[in-house]
């Protein structure tokens, strides 16, 4: 019950965070266009960057 529940928000604070930071980060940039139609490697990389960034922050301070 209750680890399904902190499991639930923890993601859904992990998706908002993500976004955010995706929106400030690459601002005015098409990501899916950007790495579908021209193979930009480049912003894959910062979003994987991001996710692992604001994955292993939350760990941290959820102590785990």
């Amino acid at each position: 019950g209750y680890w399904a529940l902190s499991a639930a928000v923890s993601l859904v604070a992990f998706i908002l965070l993500h976004l955010v930071t995706i929106k400030i980060i690459l601002s005015g940039c098409d990501i899916s266009d950007e790495v579908n139609r021209q193979k930009n490697v480049g912003v894959a990389a910062i979003s994987a960057a991001i996710s692992f960034a604001i994955g292993s922050t939350m760990a941290t301070l959820l102590g785990a």
